[in-house]
């Protein structure tokens, strides 16, 4: 008679040297993060956190004040800050920016280099950084120059013209200035015949300086004579550049004048 094993006989497999995995050892399923369905479209995306909003992109605008004159630089829009000698601000990108000169008492403005160029009005477009010069010249110093002046007395006409030259001296906000000419007409009395060309200087005598114009007269002591000549006028300063006329009611002629 044959036996069979109990376990043979309720047909239980007994596995020899086998037990459970530990809990550490099951591999991990992978964690599939839910789509995101746009909903002007059928595309779909993940729904991970969305990039930052990005800000109006800004500009530097600097403009350095060179020369011997003082003064400050204006912009529209506001925002331009001075010290010194340099300006700066921030503006939006895209932004027209309008630059003012204002000289100081004394001053004049030149013009713009670098981003701008020229005298006339500045507007830079900010669509990067920008750097632009102003230039600004002291009216304080020598400005030389050519003048004519006609001018009748009893029955000569005088046409006197040559060189100017006239210095400009500044107490605070007080004015003064000298002159020198030459090219003055000394004619006889009676005849009114040309006798000689002649020269004369001014003392320093007041003018009166309000921002680019100017007005004084220039009393020129003839040098040959014990005579004066009343040279009075009036000028405008355009950088380095003085312009004016006469003012004498029997006299005509102008003067042009470069700083020194």
């Amino acid at each position: 008679m044959r036996f069979l094993s109990v376990a043979s006989a309720l047909g239980v497999v007994i596995l020899a040297g086998c037990s459970a995995p530990p809990i550490g050892d099951y591999p991990e399923e992978e964690v599939q993060r839910p789509k995101r369905r746009n909903a002007d479209t059928s595309d779909e995306s993940d729904t991970g956190d969305a990039p930052p909003a990005t800000g109006t992109t800004s500009f530097t605008l600097t403009v350095n004040l060179t020369g011997p004159g003082a003064g400050t630089i204006t912009s529209t829009p506001a925002g331009l800050t001075c010290q010194g000698k340099t300006c700066t601000g921030s503006f939006p990108s895209g932004t027209a920016v309008t630059l003012v000169p204002a000289p100081a008492a004394g001053s004049s403005f030149v013009g713009w280099s670098g981003g701008c160029d020229g005298s006339a009005a500045c507007a830079p477009v900010m669509s990067g950084d920008v750097a632009v010069t102003a230039e600004l010249e002291s009216l304080v110093g020598t400005w030389s120059g050519t003048y004519t002046n006609t001018r009748k007395k009893e029955q000569c006409t005088f046409e006197n013209k040559g060189n100017l030259s006239i210095t400009i001296a500044a107490d605070g906000t007080t004015f003064t200035n000298t002159a020198d000419v030459t090219g003055l007409e000394i004619r006889g009395s009676s005849s009114c015949n040309l006798v000689r060309m002649d020269t004369g200087t001014s003392p320093s005598e007041p003018v009166t300086v309000t921002g680019t114009a100017t007005s004084g007269t220039w009393t020129v002591k003839v040098q040959s004579l014990n005579a004066t000549l009343d040279l009075p006028y009036t000028g405008t300063f355009a950088g380095k550049k003085l312009s004016g006329s006469w003012t004498c009611a029997t006299c005509v002629g102008s003067f042009t004048l470069t700083k020194q």
